[in-house]
């Protein structure tokens, strides 16, 4: 019998990522019911004001995802109902990434809800964006559903905030249907002309597709906390700017300087009844130093 206490202790201390650890969680007997528990009473226990970070709810949408659990797809749209700080602190860079996999695995067979989660406007502009690349990752392994999508993504370039994110995923899962339509926003928007690059179109490249297992969904994970560790340690380095020994050459590599800090100054310190410096034959304490 698996001691879930023992394994949700183990998920919930985890500071770095265990694929492996994941994976193991996955084959157990009462996974689903045992993390969706857990998740569920997570939620129910958040409170927005309180800025705490829980890590492990990616772990928990990871391992749902993958045993397919269609009734944590409330869940995980609960957890983009959310204010953008929140989901900050539950999500990080997942939510444009790979938390994107636990949305379509769960999603698949209620669409119409997704689409209605992007049309809402009380909800976060990258949470709607987070679902709306998971609906093209449904795509990507329902090819029947395509006319459906397609047809509602239409729909969304009608909503101003969505305009650019309809050009730009559409050339990421290059959603050749919707070609037309966004060049033809880009060219009616000089703002969205300037945010969107639009000869994406002919990078020969392998257009976005949707993660093929948890494998591929972590990976993307560990790269971008990858990404993320290099820019904490870039902008650590970066901090000596505010001590004075940065050149300010924004625009180069950090790497490149070798500072020369200013070393303190090492004149010798004038006894009182010493002559004075200045040459007049007097004592300090009778001349120049009366004078400071």
């Amino acid at each position: 019998m698996n001691n879930w206490d023992d394994i949700l202790g183990k998920l919930k201390s985890n500071s770095e990522i265990d694929i492996d650890f994941i994976k193991e969680v996955i084959k157990k007997e009462g996974a689903e019911e045992a993390i969706y528990n857990e998740l569920s009473e997570t939620l129910k226990g958040i409170d927005p004001g309180e800025h705490i970070s829980l890590d492990y709810i990616v772990d928990y949408s990871m391992i749902l995802a993958e045993l397919n659990s269609e009734r944590s797809f409330d869940l995980f749209l609960k957890i983009l109902s959310y204010e953008e700080e929140v989901i900050d602190l539950l999500l990080g860079d997942t939510l444009n990434g790979s938390f994107t996999y636990a949305l379509y695995k769960t999603g698949k067979n209620r669409i119409e809800e997704l689409f209605e989660f992007v049309k809402n406007e009380k909800y976060f502009e990258y949470a709607r964006v987070s679902v709306m690349q998971s609906v093209l990752q449904i795509n990507s392994v329902n090819p029947e559903l395509k006319e459906m999508i397609v047809e509602n993504f239409r729909k969304l370039a009608d909503i101003q905030i969505l305009k650019e994110h309809v050009i730009v995923l559409s050339e990421e899962y290059r959603i050749e249907e919707l070609k037309e339509l966004s060049f033809e926003l880009y060219n009616q928007d000089k703002s969205l002309a300037r945010q969107c690059d639009m000869d994406e179109w002919n990078n020969p490249n392998e257009p976005r597709k949707a993660y093929k297992n948890i494998e591929e969904a972590y990976e993307s994970l560990l790269n971008m906390a990858m990404i993320n560790k290099i820019g904490t340690i870039y902008q650590e380095e970066m901090s000596v700017k505010g001590f004075g020994l940065y050149d300010g050459l924004e625009n180069e590599n950090f790497d490149d300087f070798e500072f020369e800090f200013q070393k303190p100054r090492t004149s010798k310190k004038i006894g009182r009844n010493e002559p004075c410096p200045c040459g007049s034959g007097k004592k300090y304490k009778k001349c120049c130093l009366n004078s400071k």
